[in-house]
């Protein structure tokens, strides 16, 4: 379980940093937000990202007991918002768009939560 916590709390540091640089994209003129239920709600969006992270690991923390699959869970979730940031960051100095969508994300999360399913115990630690 610290393992999962250690991983809520680096979401929600990425998710403040994902509303940040998408905000400097955005006055900057160089991006969009791709997701059109956020993209009205832009001003009251940390609020929003930071209650549906809450609920995603209270919901995987209580319902979820095989220890690979929560492993896989603590490892998918923040990458999700590291690869936007990424994203964000090059977006904004110029250096890289990796044009990314829903359905992109959606593919990548995939294939790292089965990638994750088979690491090694010792390298994903969860007590």
């Amino acid at each position: 379980m610290r393992g999962l916590l250690a991983s809520y709390i680096s979401t929600l540091l990425l998710t403040i940093l994902d509303v940040s640089t998408t905000y400097a994209v955005l006055s900057a003129g160089r991006g969009y937000e791709v997701n059109p239920v956020l993209r009205g709600i832009m001003g009251e969006i940390l609020p929003v990202k930071v209650i549906g992270i809450t609920l995603v690991y209270a919901v995987v923390a209580v319902t979820v007991k095989n220890e690979r699959v929560l492993r896989a869970c603590a490892l998918t979730l923040p990458l999700f918002y590291l690869i936007i940031v990424v994203n964000n960051l090059g977006v904004l100095l110029g250096l890289f768009d990796m044009r990314l969508n829903l359905v992109k994300m959606a593919a990548i999360e995939v294939a790292v939560f089965i990638a994750s399913l088979g690491f090694p115990r010792r390298l994903l630690r969860t007590p």
